[in-house]
């Protein structure tokens, strides 16, 4: 069978989106669609005929929404319009691995166009069900493999394990003050991004957007200057860096707790029970995952309300008894319900 995949961010470099592109290639090949065409995140199918053509002779089409279809932004506009072309052609649209969240209600219109929808976190099903659209919780495709058990061997390299690491995040504000606090503990800055060489060269990349998604590039080159000349602090923190999604598992898993500005900094930290404070998003995504794992505790979400009096007290470096419950039976089902899920879209067609 034929399946057209729009939204690759492979082209990211970034450690969460390389693994969650890796599980919807083997979970669709493994319920038999063996011929995939994959659309890049930079495309917009709408204003290109050789896509729609591919859509045309496929056997249905999958969205990965991601962190995309939130507050009316272009891209997940575009994204959520192709179900309803692919429909006039009876061709079945499925929306996966998705956060909704802040758009119009115009967006109605084009999803009920799609055959299931699936989101990854319970504030994306509630507000999809304001607007009367039927959706599915699944987790987020990282959590696709079962989970690391800690266990002593942990503890044998001391140097590694007293590592504390902070990420950056999606929020320019918010990254300013995760590296503040690196740099005033002393902690390490764990890169998200994983400098793959095998990606196209960035002359390449931005030439496609500037073809495909002009007015995108020049928004994000205004975006670049003004931080230019708004002369942002240079922080000096000690940098880790990680080739493949393995390595920078490993340097999660091994760590001694982990400050998660990225939401898939996140599902790993939960996923190997690394200890954690989580910095809430550009969505609910980081607020929704938390509650639907059992994790209320405030302690552990923060709104980034500044970084001076910030320390990592001893109820951030273990998990409560509740906590520990909550994280096995959610990490351990897992990867059931996201096999049920790509199940669930063979059977749909």
């Amino acid at each position: 069978m034929k399946v057209v995949v729009l939204n690759d961010t492979r082209m990211e470099s970034h450690h969460g989106c390389s693994i969650v592109m890796s599980v919807i290639a083997k979970q669709l090949y493994d319920v038999g669609f063996h011929d995939i065409f994959y659309v890049s995140m930079d495309k917009d199918w709408q204003e290109s005929e050789s896509i729609k053509e591919k859509i045309l002779l496929c056997n249905a089409v999958v969205v990965n929404g991601e962190g995309t279809i939130h507050h009316d932004s272009k891209k997940g506009d575009s994204l959520i319009k192709v179900a309803a072309f692919a429909a006039r052609f009876n061709i079945p649209s499925f929306l996966i691995n998705c956060s909704y969240q802040g758009n119009s209600g115009e967006y109605k219109y084009w999803l009920k166009f799609f055959k299931k929808i699936y989101v990854r976190e319970s504030l994306s099903e509630l507000e999809l069900e304001k607007i009367g659209i039927e959706s599915k919780v699944v987790p987020d495709l990282t959590f696709a493999s079962q989970p690391c058990v800690r266990s002593d061997h942990h503890y044998q390299n001391k140097e590694r394990f007293d590592r504390v690491y902070v990420t950056d995040s999606v929020l320019p504000d918010v990254t300013e003050d995760l590296f503040s606090i690196a740099e005033n503990n002393n902690f390490y800055v764990l890169s998200i991004f994983n400098k793959n060489f095998l990606s196209p060269p960035l002359y390449l990349r931005l030439a496609s957007v500037f073809k495909s998604r002009p007015k995108y590039l020049y928004n994000r080159f205004i975006v670049l200057i003004a931080s230019f000349l708004k002369k942002k602090k240079k922080h000096n923190v000690k940098a880790v860096n990680c080739s493949t999604f393995d390595g920078w598992l490993s340097e999660i898993e091994n760590s001694r707790f982990i400050i998660c500005g990225r939401f898939h900094a996140l599902t790993i930290a939960i996923r190997t029970m690394t200890p954690f404070v989580a910095y809430s998003s550009n969505t609910h995504k980081v607020d929704g995952l938390l509650a639907d794992v059992g994790i209320k505790s405030s302690l552990r979400l923060s709104k980034g309300k500044g970084s001076e009096n910030f320390s990592v007290r001893d109820e951030h470096l273990n998990f409560t008894e509740s906590e520990i419950d909550s994280i096995k039976s959610y990490v351990m089902s897992a990867p059931e319900k996201i096999g049920a899920m790509f199940q669930e879209i063979k059977k749909s067609i």
